[in-house]
């Protein structure tokens, strides 16, 4: 065989083509003949049982043809690709791994003594067990006290870092939950019996805990529990429950902490029950200060921050893992982003899903809810009165309102929401088709924070406290770019007309009135009203004397009457403080139609992304990032989206590539803009993928055809893209970009066309901050613009309210020849070069965002874009010689396609071309073969 190959010719040009004659005798390109046999084989691909993002079931492989095959390839490819090569593993009987360790017969003066000593301690912990009334009969699990304490020591003890959190027993996060009617143990020395069944399986004994405060407002609070939680997993402990602050307002930097005249027990707040057996779920037994150990027998610890080395998940998990309780200082924001692993996700949702309202809350949630409504529709009659107006014509207008309204809020939870396509620039309805994990979540809510109420929710940040806040925040010194706490917040009529705010659903104003000053209220309400909006405060819903004055009856739009009216209702909140107001209306704002607040407000941020993570639409008004997002990244996706069709089917391959390696991340909500026959496999498939389709049709399509049509013929020598109507209007798709609903919500989308793949996990603070003050791209081919769009950072809320400019450029025969727009480029490209031609020059996206394979190749890299030739053309140009794109083939095999490719070839297993070209790559690359080859120039 070697003789074959021409040894006198040189260069890459021989070189593939030596190549090629060995790869295509060997694998012929027929897309038609399956990969991998069904049976086992060397490639197999054999997916893992762990669980996908959020702790939702995508399905167990691609060639595993039971209940929802092929959704779980995506996170199988990426556990495939990650598995280490470390130390060898060996497995307890309860299915735990542990280290090998290496045995000896002879045993020292010091390890027969330490024997010993173990032999006393477990015949002693076995006595204080019984007393403590753990039985020695078995548990529900199956297996006895004894059982569980021999595998507990068996997997690391108190549960090490290295112990899995899905195994059978021991390991990474304490012990037992709760009893029969969902109470915790007393004992906090033993083991619970189990009482979950999300299938973790019992918790080793564990006798060691974790105290800790919580501090300032509601939702550091909530933060507060939940690093408090993550760092009884991580340490092994079982958590005991603080007391919470009953009023948190800060003045200055220093935490608020609760005090003998500060403080409200847990259970009046939150449902306590229900976290305790949320938390057992997790693995982390939770204690109320009752049950848990003397407070003469914690050890207190102080001065525990992030910058320390290792983090303090680390320090606390070394130097003081012999003591049995420990306290420390409140835990928010103690933990770094890069402590907060991915495998704690799980946890993390569970927490704050486990913190949901006592009995006596939730009633008035439910009961202030019914009334926001019902003080809409009296402050919409009052306005019509005032008017000139009839009652009865008052009256049927605000029940059609609040009919229309209602239907909104049913249709943002149905699993096919259809719009009216005139409202968003579409020819047609829209039709919005959700995966059954996102379904899954959205009927979760329903049943968790019920179902979603017409009423829409603005929390605005304009206390008193907030402007100092705001004023040292802004005013920190650490290159980090915070210029966003207070913007837009004067001119918030406007940003909820880029958002799609209706005036015709009523809107709650949430604030802490108390600390406003009146004149800042009276303008931010004003302006609100002068927009058209019904406003209720809380002082329409429960009014007490300081409120009612302070925050002037709310929209002051119903008269005397009135105000005299709720003034005389009765309060339900007398004598409650303020973070327990705060979390009604936290749980209020769960429930609205859509809710809008300030992203750097961890109220507000956390509000909106646990109403994301339910698939119930949520925004922030001030632009920029999301700083909580950068410190618990755990809890945020970036939207991710693409457009496709249904008659591309030869790029379906590419497209599954970018679905499976994005979802593998754990750090994109993808989207897909659809053209086409929703019938179509590929339709199909994108949701089963956990992939939300959103089916549009551009208003402006038959004004594009027939512009595009003038210069037809030239037009298909600039680009491929013009060879037919529907691939011109598909490609133009994403100018809709800030226009289709469900996106809407955003105020930064990562678009990408389908032909990419996924090296990282990406953050929205990841492209530099500040953000783009509209879209960002990077250069094509040469580090100079005009610049490719196969990648944009959108600016969605700035790009709407350009939008109806930018397609009258667009459609302008005089800004185009037949849409090519000559020194910007083609198509939809050309014309956002064109339009945004300032703030593209004035901030390039930085290229590791859209890496191509005939350029160096980047291992620090996010994203690969195949930009030009596409795989299938790469194995074509092995057996022809000839590519479309001049010299790119031949360029990006001497550049860094192969390296790329290996890569890229974990999420398409099934394809020939994927085997093909990492074959024929490795041919290449073979240290046998160069020798044989010889030299190239």
């Amino acid at each position: 065989m070697w003789s074959k190959f021409n040894r006198e010719s040189s260069g890459p040009g021989a070189l593939l083509g030596d190549a090629a004659a060995f790869v295509s005798r060997r694998w012929p390109l027929d897309r038609s003949t399956p990969l991998l046999p069904t049976s086992a084989s060397s490639c197999a691909y054999s997916p893992l049982p762990s669980g996908p993002p959020g702790g939702m079931s995508i399905g167990s492989g691609p060639h595993q043809r039971g209940k929802g095959a092929e959704q779980g390839d995506a996170e199988a490819g990426y556990k495939l690709a990650s598995r280490g090569s470390g130390g060898q593993l060996q497995f307890n009987g309860a299915g735990t791994p542990r280290p090998r360790v290496a045995s000896s017969l002879s045993l020292s003066a010091t390890l027969r003594k330490s024997l010993l000593l173990a032999i006393v301690l477990l015949v002693g912990y076995s006595i204080g067990a019984f007393n403590h009334r753990c039985s020695l009969s078995t548990s529900a699990s199956g297996r006895s006290f004894v059982q569980q304490l021999t595998a507990a020591l068996a997997g690391g003890g108190d549960g090490g870092h290295g112990s899995s959190s899905s195994g059978g027993g021991g390991g990474f996060g304490g012990f037992g939950g709760t009893d029969g009617s969902g109470s915790s143990s007393r004992a906090w020395g033993t083991a619970g019996a189990g009482g979950s069944s999300s299938g973790l399986g019992d918790f080793a004994p564990v006798n060691k805990t974790l105290r800790f405060p919580v501090c300032n407002g509601f939702a550091n609070q909530r933060l507060s529990i939940l690093y408090g939680m993550v760092l009884a997993k991580r340490l092994g402990r079982a958590a005991v429950l603080p007391v919470l602050v009953d009023n948190g307002l800060q003045r200055g930097d220093s935490a608020v902490l609760a005090t003998a005249n500060n403080q409200i027990p847990f259970e009046e707040m939150y449902d306590l029950p229900h976290f305790v057996s949320s938390m057992a779920g997790a693995g982390v037994h939770v204690l109320r200060p009752a049950d848990a150990p003397p407070a003469n027998t914690v050890l207190r610890l102080a001065g525990l921050s992030r910058g320390q080395q290792g983090g303090v998940s680390e320090a606390l998990a070394t130097t003081y893992a012999s003591i049995r309780h420990i306290a420390i200082d409140c835990p928010l924001f103690k933990l770094g982003a890069e402590e907060m692993q991915p495998g704690f996700e799980p946890l993390v949702w569970a927490t704050l899903n486990g913190l949901r309202p006592s009995k006596e809350a939730a009633a008035l949630v439910d009961k202030i809810s019914r009334a926001i409504s019902s003080k809409a529709a009296a402050l919409s009659r009052g306005s019509i009165s005032s008017t000139g107006s009839g009652t009865g014509s008052g009256s049927a207008s605000a029940a059609a309102a609040a009919a229309v309204a209602a239907a909104a809020a049913s249709a943002a939870d149905a699993n096919l929401l259809t719009a009216a396509g005139a409202a968003a620039g579409g020819g047609g309805a829209i039709r919005v088709a959700r995966s059954r994990a996102l379904q899954a979540a959205s009927d979760w809510a329903a049943a968790a924070y019920g179902p979603a109420r017409p009423f829409n929710f603005i929390h605005l940040r304009i206390e008193n406290d907030w402007i100092e806040h705001c004023r040292r925040w802004e005013s920190i010194r650490d290159g980090i770019v915070r210029d966003n706490c207070y913007r837009h917040t004067e001119e918030v009529a406007a940003q909820l007309a880029l958002f799609g705010f209706s005036n015709s659903t009523p809107l709650y104003v949430g604030s802490y009135w108390d600390d406003v000053e009146p004149g800042r209220r009276e303008q931010a309400l004003a302006k609100l009203r002068a927009a058209g909006y019904i406003l209720v405060t809380s002082a329409d819903v429960f009014p007490s004397s300081s409120s009612s004055s302070s925050a002037g009856g709310a929209a002051g739009a119903s008269g005397a009457g009135g105000a005299a009216a709720a003034a005389a209702a009765p309060n339900p909140l007398e004598g409650r403080g303020r973070e327990y107001r705060a979390m009604i209306e936290y749980f209020v704002g769960l429930r609205a139609q859509r809710f809008i607040g300030n992203s750097v407000s961890t109220f507000a941020a956390l509000a909106m992304l646990e109403r994301r993570r339910a698939g119930r639409w949520a925004a922030y008004y001030n632009g920029g990032n999301i700083p909580l997002a950068s410190v618990l990244p755990l809890l945020h996706r970036l939207p991710w989206v693409f457009t496709y069709n249904s008659w591309s089917g030869q790029y379906d391959y590419l497209l599954k590539g970018a679905v499976r390696s994005a979802l593998a991340t754990r750090s994109f909500q993808p989207y897909c803009i659809f053209m086409g026959n929703e019938s179509a496999a590929i339709h199909t498939w994108l949701v089963a993928h956990n992939v939300t389709v959103i089916s549009h049709t551009p208003a402006w399509r038959e004004q594009l055809l027939a512009l595009a049509g003038r210069k037809a013929q030239n037009n298909v020598a600039h680009s491929h893209l013009y060879k037919t109507p529907d691939s011109l209007v598909s490609t133009f798709q994403r100018v809709d970009l800030p226009v289709v609903p469900v996106l809407d919500q955003y105020s930064y989308v990562l678009y990408t066309d389908a032909d990419v793949f996924f090296r990282r996990p990406i953050r929205l603070d990841d492209f530099g901050l500040p953000l783009p003050r509209s879209v960002s791209m990077s250069y094509e081919m040469d580090p100079m613009f005009p610049y490719n769009a196969g990648v944009i950072v959108a600016n969605l809320p700035v790009m709407r309210a350009n939008y109806k400019a930018f397609i009258a450029m667009m459609l302008d025969p005089g800004a185009s020849e037949g849409l090519y727009y000559p020194g910007y480029g083609p198509a939809d490209q050309g014309i956002i070069n064109k339009f945004y031609e300032s703030d593209l020059r004035g901030r390039m996206l930085n290229q590791l965002f859209n890496a191509k394979p005939y350029s160096t190749f980047d291992a620090s890299a996010y994203i690969l874009h195949f930009h030009g030739p596409k795989p299938h053309e790469y194995a074509a140009y092995l057996n022809t010689g000839q590519c479309d794109f001049k010299g790119l083939c031949e360029k990006a095999f001497a550049m860094s396609l192969c390296r790329y490719t290996r890569e890229w070839a974990r999420w398409v297993p099934e394809e020939p071309v994927a085997l093909r070209l990492g074959d024929a790559c490795g041919l290449l690359d073979n240290p046998a073969f160069q020798r044989l080859r010889g030299p190239t120039s």
